[in-house]
């Protein structure tokens, strides 16, 4: 299955992965401090979730890269 996205959505896409980043990274740093609204997740799973959404955006900055021969 091949998909082709345009440069507004290639760049939608590598915000939202970056942002789903920086919200496991803030929301592990609350689950650290004891917040209780984070006590249903726990250390392994965010950890996993920033990895996850770290090498999704790595290999969509490569896709668009291939895409347009320019880097993000």
């Amino acid at each position: 299955m091949s998909f082709t996205f345009s440069k507004e959505e290639f760049t939608d896409l590598i915000y939202s992965a970056r942002e789903a980043t920086i919200r496991f990274k803030r929301a592990l740093t609350l689950y650290r401090s004891g917040n209780d609204n984070y006590s249903h997740w726990d250390f392994d799973t965010l950890s996993e979730r920033i990895a996850h959404y770290h090498n999704l955006e790595c290999r969509l900055r490569a896709k668009y890269e291939v895409a347009f021969g320019e880097s993000w």
